[in-house]
């Protein structure tokens, strides 16, 4: 166990320089990125859920992680790739996972609770990986990894959905979820022209 967290933590280091760790923090709504050795699905750190009750303070930090990650991936690929289909992408959920983040931010401010931040595990594995590739293979598999992540995220977002009792949360939800499903649809069609193209049909 030693060793793993050992790993964990040289692994959190790498992605952090390699990411430029002031423009990632800048993304995170408070800052902090937290990854447990122990409880890999962990999602939140030091939490107030203030006027959420815990079932739904637990489907927020699910929330919140989605709208964090995407907007870190999103300037991932802002940064690294020279596709403009890509950048075009990155773009658009740029601006939108910011005004996600915005209303987040308020909802929560409203609840008189606090921002439950984390980076899963898996997440900090496919930055890692991501950051070794350059050129059309870092588009293909940053894309192909952007289908899966919303893919993820509108499955936790369903589930905010579908099983809140937080008037203001469930409302948060039922607006955001179209914005995260153009998103995907989206990241779908990306994805299939960048295969287009490099099967020499573009």
């Amino acid at each position: 166990m030693a060793q793993l967290k050992l790993e964990l933590s040289q692994l959190k280091h790498d992605i952090m320089s390699a990411l430029k760790r002031r423009a990632i923090l800048a993304l995170m709504i408070s800052g902090a990125i937290v990854a447990s050795a122990d409880s890999p699905n962990q999602v939140a750190s030091s939490p107030q859920p203030g006027q959420f009750s815990s079932q739904d303070y637990k489907l927020l930090a699910k929330a919140v992680h989605g709208n964090q990650m995407e907007f870190i991936f999103g300037q991932i690929g802002n940064e690294k790739s020279n596709d403009p289909s890509v950048k075009t992408f990155t773009r658009h959920i740029l601006e939108d996972h910011q005004k996600t983040n915005d209303s987040l931010n308020q909802l929560i401010k409203q609840k008189d609770a606090t921002s439950p931040e984390s980076v899963y595990i898996k997440d900090t594995r496919l930055l890692a990986q991501l950051n070794t590739l350059a050129g059309p293979a870092f588009d293909k598999s940053y894309m192909d990894a952007m289908v899966q992540e919303y893919q993820s995220a509108i499955k936790d977002l369903e589930a905010v959905s579908a099983a809140s009792k937080d008037g203001d949360l469930l409302a948060w939800a039922n607006q955001t979820l179209p914005v995260w499903q153009e998103h995907l649809q989206m990241a779908r069609n990306t994805d299939a022209a960048l295969a287009e193209s490099a099967n020499g049909n573009g």
